[in-house]
């Protein structure tokens, strides 16, 4: 039974109805006593809504033709749906929604067919059919016999991605205006999507090129384009074509590509449409950290030391997805964000709590999250928590499992950063990395977090593939958030990695003493040898109280110990077992 709902002069519900009961207090299977009245889109329906004149603007600003004006001629022509229509042109048109797939309340939706509708689908769609006691124009009686009749949504309607910024438009695109590049592109991303048949694909093709375009391609080329676009996403060894078709080689002539610069959200750590490691210690502060550059972002705020004159970096607001494996979302990640000041409507979690745990194996959940949402930053901490069934220690699974994820990061150009722990080896910085080199040799840019000389942190640039590297950062995590010191040049670098060795020394030093010595040196001698082991007092003192070394009075003489459970008072009374 059809029900519809009473509505305001701004089309809007008077009363609410996101409830079953809802729907069932305030809906009528009628709407003779509304003077303004919607319907209550029934059960595997959907409403297309188009605006006739409705004028649409590129990035620039300029108007460009909908040519709403032959799609509804188009569609109503070619698949028969019921249509209503007010006296502005603004129609609506119902389909049956197809099996498996997913269509909601949508605005601003590209659809395969390369034009822009809204959708209007159960779960609290409505569909304008009254204004002010006149019905509208209709093709005829809505009735439950009509819905039940209705057209399947031909596939030129399905749902693509959201194009609210118009960051895709055909409509009257020429020779050189990126023409053959999109169009291969879109059947791309549609097989991506739906995996329709080889003459699915070449329909939508040849329905662009034909009707949108405003200097078409050849039949030849649209075809090509359409088996191409197909067998390019087909994966694996045995992949099976179509009958009758034999994929030729697929090469690029270098003189064809255009030269591009890299993208970069933080100039020169963080580079747009790669792979970024973080990696540092548990306590280091990788996840702060983190959370205050997607803040950042969120806000539209500059990166710490943005180069106004290089002007490299992306500081516009922007979406974020943060997936966060360790921390809770209401008592920890949100809380940091407020503390942050992070704009939270910009930021995003793939949703573990009501679906199956996420893991990067998991390719169609994390493109469709990218896809609906355009992040220019997701971040993956710590990464071992999604790496899935893989053994992060196997050079071949790791690369397996990273270069498809990296990939989706090119084609939607967008900073993946992936957050790790350090292993416990005493190697360089590159070989730090927990599990196998090549989570770094896929990375475009490696940084360490770690401690720094004085007891700050710092944030040192350890791969730079795509430039130079950029100088060590000195932070501190404060009440407040995160707070940037200041940048190091190569000589301040230099001598504070010196000094972080000599600690480094100075605590073997302490720890090789305390063993020889029962965990009991006193405190002259240990200053006394230390000097003549060129280990200065300063640097002793330092190591000591990251080693968490006490200090302990016994009859009036100074001791450094491990032992936290020493029995002073016995100590005190005999003292012959003491090395001094």
């Amino acid at each position: 039974m059809l029900r519809f709902i009473e509505i305001n002069e701004k089309k809007q519900p008077i009363h609410p109805f996101k409830t079953e009961e809802d729907k069932q207090k305030y809906a009528k299977d009628n709407c003779d006593t509304f003077a303004s009245a919607s319907l209550l889109v029934p059960k595997d329906v959907v409403v297309i809504d188009f605006d006739e004149d409705n004028v649409t603007k590129d990035k620039e600003g300029n108007i460009i033709t909908n040519k709403e004006s032959f799609l509804i001629n188009y569609l109503i022509k070619n698949y028969n749906p019921y249509w209503i229509k007010s006296q502005s042109n603004h129609y609506h048109l119902y389909f049956k929604k197809p099996k498996g797939v997913k269509i909601y309340n949508w605005a601003d939706s590209f659809t395969c067919g390369g034009f822009q509708v809204d959708y209007r689908c159960e779960n609290n769609g409505t569909a304008v059919v009254k204004v002010n006691g006149v019905m509208r124009e209709a093709k005829e009686d809505l009735t439950d016999e009509v819905i039940k009749n209705l057209p399947e949504l031909p596939i030129l309607c399905y749902p693509l991605h959201n194009n609210v910024n118009l960051k895709t438009c055909f409509i009257n695109m020429k020779e050189h205006d990126g023409r053959n590049t999109a169009l291969f592109n879109h059947i791309r991303e549609v097989y991506n999507k739906y995996q329709f048949k080889s003459e699915q694909l070449l329909e939508i093709g040849n329905f662009i090129n034909k009707n949108l375009f405003k200097e078409p391609l050849s039949d030849n080329e649209v075809e090509s384009f359409s088996k191409r676009a197909k067998d390019y996403n087909l994966k694996g060894n045995s992949a099976v074509y179509d009958d009758n078709y034999n994929a030729d080689i697929d090469l690029i002539c270098l003189s064809d590509v255009k030269q591009k610069n890299v993208d970069w959200l933080w100039y020169p750590y963080i580079p747009l449409g790669r792979i970024t490691l973080v990696v540092g210690d548990p306590g280091s502060g990788k996840s702060m950290l983190v959370l205050d550059w997607a803040s950042r972002l969120s806000r539209g705020e500059p990166f710490p030391f943005h180069d106004e004159i290089l002007n490299k970096d992306y500081v516009y607001p922007s979406k974020v997805i943060y997936q966060n494996g360790e921390d809770g979302i209401s008592d920890t990640i949100k809380e940091r964000l407020c503390m942050l000041k992070a704009n939270q409507k910009n930021i995003f979690i793939i949703n573990e709590i009501d679906n199956p745990i996420f893991s990067l194996e998991d390719l169609t959940r994390f493109e469709k999250a990218v896809k609906e949402q355009s992040p220019k930053l997701v971040v993956i901490d710590p990464l071992q928590r999604y790496l899935g069934d893989i053994s992060m220690n196997s050079a071949t699974e790791v690369r397996k499992l990273l270069a498809p994820i990296g990939n989706i990061a090119i084609k939607y150009n967008f900073a993946l950063i992936l957050v790790m722990h350090m292993n416990k080896t005493k190697q360089d910085d590159i070989y730090r990395a927990l599990g196998s080199i090549d989570f770094v040799g896929i990375a475009r840019s490696m940084l360490k977090i770690g401690p720094s000389e004085g007891g700050n942190k710092i944030i040192s640039h350890v791969k730079a593939s795509l430039g130079r590297k950029g100088n060590t950062i000195l932070f501190e995590i404060t009440d407040d958030g995160v707070k940037y010191l200041e940048q190091l040049d190569e000589k301040e670098e230099d001598m504070s990695k010196l000094k972080l060795k000599a600690r480094e020394e100075a605590k073997e030093y302490i720890l090789s003493m305390l063993k020889e010595n029962n965990n009991m040196v006193a405190s002259a001698d240990m200053f006394e040898r230390a000097k003549e082991n060129d280990i200065n007092s300063s640097t002793l003192n330092r190591a000591k109280k990251e080693l968490d070394v006490k200090s302990i009075q016994v009859q009036g003489k100074w001791y450094w110990t491990l032992e936290n459970d020493t029995d002073y008072q016995t100590l005190n009374e005999n003292t012959d077992n003491l090395i001094t």
